[in-house]
């Protein structure tokens, strides 16, 4: 009996040692704005991209950010972009299409797709309440995740290649979604009374 016992214990010790070797917790970092560049942050995370660059913006108009994108297609990188309907007249997507880029607008969701990630490689997830936008860097506050963890990066992925299919090439958008209206539009609208 003592030997089932220790035999027993033997085996479990040795299933606990090998589930902690193998389940490695995910590693984060985190960008704050005001204080920190975050632009710039993300900016050098998309630089190490390799093989796939999987972006799924609510809002990228932020210059820096679209060609960091354009840089990383140019290098090899598989880039694809799936953004909201309502795209703003400033967005980069007209300059990642021209360049390449394959920019699909996602049309599935009744309200607004509100997503701000980016998956690196199958491996890695950049998240967080940061628009790609010039205001998400100078006038808001804003936080930044990036996460190494390919079980995350795994399930966005399903989500991400989920919009896409359900969305609709960019230039075919552009003439039947609408576009959200500049202050200057609505204004001179709205005096038009």
């Amino acid at each position: 009996m003592a030997l089932i016992s220790r035999r027993l214990r033997t085996c479990i010790l040795a299933v606990i040692l090998s589930a902690s070797v193998n389940a490695r917790a995910a590693e984060v970092e985190v960008c704050l704005t005001p204080g920190q560049n975050c632009t710039d942050w993300i900016i050098e995370i998309l630089a190490t991209a390799r093989q796939s660059l999987l972006i799924q913006q609510y809002e990228l108009t932020s210059p820096d950010l679209i060609r960091a994108l354009v840089a990383a297609h140019a290098r090899g990188v598989v880039v694809k972009v799936v953004l909201d309907r309502r795209i703003s007249r400033y967005s980069g997507a007209a300059d990642m299409v021209h360049n390449g880029i394959p920019v699909v607008v996602d049309t599935s969701v009744s309200g607004i797709a509100h997503n701000k990630i980016a998956i690196l490689d199958g491996a890695s997830v950049i998240d967080g309440s940061f628009n790609w936008s010039v205001s998400a860097q100078r006038r808001n506050a804003e936080n930044v995740l990036f996460i190494r963890d390919r079980a995350l990066a795994a399930r966005l992925t399903a989500n991400f290649e989920a919009h896409e299919a359900r969305s609709v090439p960019y230039h075919a958008a552009r003439h039947t979604t609408p576009a959200r209206q500049s202050s200057h539009h609505r204004r001179r609208n709205h005096t038009a009374w």
